[in-house]
């Protein structure tokens, strides 16, 4: 599968800016800088999330954590966990939020989606 320009767009980012990582959090911003998972990072770049005071917020200003439940197919993702299509349950990878949140930082995620984009992603965006 070829990635699109938004998948790619994404997984650049995450490469070229591990230091706004965050973990059991779609966002905040800490000391004046700003924090996020993999997936608010993804909701910023398509759109679909924005900053609200400290807080990274869907852009209809709710203060959701589930910003996926109306975008993650604007990133061609399979659900709004980020969920692989073979589950861990089947000896596949994790879903990208259990990623994000147990300790891979956003460059071995990156090269995850790179490798196997098939795993996380439904179609090229």
């Amino acid at each position: 599968m070829k990635l699109g320009p938004i998948q790619k767009k994404w997984i650049k980012t995450l490469k070229q800016h591990p230091e706004r990582q965050t973990t059991g959090q779609l966002g905040i911003i800490e000391y004046g800088e700003k924090k996020m998972c993999c997936l608010g990072q993804g909701g910023l770049i398509v759109g679909v999330c924005k900053w609200k005071g400290r807080e990274l917020v869907l852009s209809n200003g709710k203060e959701d954590n589930g910003f996926l439940l109306y975008g993650y197919k604007r990133l061609g993702l399979r659900d709004e966990e980020g969920a692989a299509k073979s589950t861990e349950m089947e000896g596949g990878m994790p879903p990208l939020g259990t990623l994000n949140d147990e300790g891979f930082d956003w460059p071995h995620i990156a090269a995850i989606l790179e490798t196997f984009p098939e795993e996380y992603f439904t179609k090229s965006v």
